[in-house]
């Protein structure tokens, strides 16, 4: 079954006695407003009024996009920052894995010392 995040307003003190008295039963209550609605809408539907009846559109508009940018404008100002952070790491991350070497790019090529391996006169007290 296809479930929805909702948000709903209640009074305080009926949400903390609701959520005490659920607690205790081992429900939640989103469980008991689900069920209350259910209850509801059955109800609706038994009753023969003829002009209410169930709308011919479904109820949710489905959508196969993700609207990045909306989804991002709603979340707080702190958490729209770490958000833009990820994207430059992201977009750091692209740009190293792009850069390669390129052979013969000095134009006089590596010179290296004969002597390169051999010990410094200035270290020669610690070698001792």
């Amino acid at each position: 079954m296809l479930k929805r995040r909702i948000n709903i307003t209640l009074d305080q003190v009926v949400h903390e006695k609701a959520k005490y008295w659920l607690g205790r039963e081992g429900k939640t209550l989103s469980e008991e407003i689900e069920n209350f609605l259910k209850d509801y809408c059955e109800s609706k539907n038994d009753q023969s009024i003829s002009a209410v009846s169930e709308p011919e559109v479904p109820y949710e508009k489905t959508s196969n996009t993700y609207d990045f940018h909306t989804a991002v404008s709603k979340l707080p100002i702190e958490k729209q920052v770490e958000v833009r952070q990820f994207v430059d790491f992201l977009n750091s991350k692209d740009k190293l894995a792009s850069k390669s070497s390129v052979s013969g790019i000095m134009p006089a090529g590596l010179w290296m010392s004969d002597d390169f391996d051999e010990p410094l006169e200035m270290f020669q007290e610690y070698m001792q």
